[in-house]
């Protein structure tokens, strides 16, 4: 029953009662108030309906304070449940678990147990009509998509993966942003994909701005191929000495060695591409074979050969059998025995 139909009720009951019982006694009954010398004469229908009064004051104090109790009740439950979807969504968001306090038992331990598992977004699922986890969603689901995103309601750290890819996306949007991310502490995954991007796409100034800052930056194979490449498009926008330390500080193995040196033929001068090789085979064994392929290209047997000399005794016994097949007046270009080996 609502309040409202419950007073209305209760008074007009009250004044049924009080009519009815003043048309049946009319006459008045005096009250003396206790250890006093006071007395209150008041006709009997007004004392009847008086004590009905306090009765109706009384449930009402009792619904009010059920009332209070399930409004209680409502928010300790809303609230623990607002810090189970925060938990669910800290965890969808690779976050750490910020510790928290139910009112409930029965949340609680349902955040022990969801703590114990992994939460990954399923895209391919049907709203759950919750705006918190919906919006989540469809953050996610724009971010993975290559769409740019704010996400400082999150309060994701620099290295959350989930505002990497996103941060990744707003690079490949605006590569000149990736400028900005090398300048602040984010996490090499993002230092190195900015950088990517700016030798991709940046004007020759750039990257010698650019250039003039990646000693910072951890390098990977990836980085230092792209960093290859833009080396060979424009020769001074890279010192050689730079580029060949970082050709060996990501361990280049031999094939990739051979693969540089292939990719460099008839871009790099004669001089120049000699040079650079050789530079790299005195600095890392990796890089040899690949300087006997440039001699062998540029028919600089006699060097190969001296070179060859300065090795030990069958230790690069493919060149052996080039140098065999040279003496012999067979002709073979040396990479067909590069990559078949």
């Amino acid at each position: 029953m609502k309040l409202k139909y419950y007073v209305i009720f209760s008074f007009v009951f009250m004044l049924v009662i009080g009519l009815y019982v003043y048309s049946l006694e009319s006459y008045n009954y005096t009250y003396e108030i206790p250890f006093t010398q006071m007395q209150i004469t008041l006709p009997l229908a007004v004392w009847i309906v008086g004590i009905v009064a306090l009765f109706f004051v009384a449930t009402l104090i009792f619904f009010a304070s059920a009332w209070a109790q399930d409004l209680l009740e409502n928010y300790h439950r809303k609230n623990d449940y607002d810090k189970l979807l925060s938990q669910i969504n800290e965890q969808s968001l690779n976050q750490d678990i910020k510790p928290r306090v139910y009112k409930r038992k029965a949340f609680s331990n349902l955040s022990k147990i969801l703590q114990r598992f992994y939460l990954k977004p399923r895209l391919d699922s049907t709203e759950s009509f919750n705006r918190k986890i919906d919006t989540l969603f469809e953050n996610y689901k724009d971010v993975m998509s290559g769409k740019v995103v704010d996400l400082k309601t999150y309060h994701l750290s620099r290295d959350n993966k989930f505002n990497v890819q996103n941060l990744k996306n707003k690079i490949h949007q605006h590569y000149k942003y990736g400028f900005e991310i090398l300048e602040q502490d984010y996490p090499d995954e993002l230092k190195n994909y900015a950088v990517l991007e700016i030798l991709k796409n940046a004007q020759p100034k750039e990257q010698e701005k650019l250039l003039s800052r990646i000693s910072h930056i951890t390098l990977n194979k990836t980085l230092a191929q792209e960093m290859f490449k833009t080396y060979l498009k424009n020769p001074q926008s890279i010192d050689a000495k730079d580029m060949r330390e970082a050709l060996r500080k990501v361990q280049t193995s031999t094939m990739e060695y051979i693969q540089y040196a292939i990719m460099s033929r008839g871009i790099l001068t004669p001089d120049e591409w000699i040079k650079f090789f050789e530079s790299c085979a005195d600095n890392d064994e990796s890089a040899e074979m690949a300087f006997f392929y440039v001699l062998f290209e540029l028919e600089m047997i006699d060097k190969a050969k001296e070179r060859h000399r300065s090795h030990a005794k069958d230790e690069y016994k493919l060149i052996d059998a080039y140098l065999d097949l040279k003496s012999l007046g067979k002709h073979y270009p040396f990479d067909i025995f590069l990559l078949q080996s």
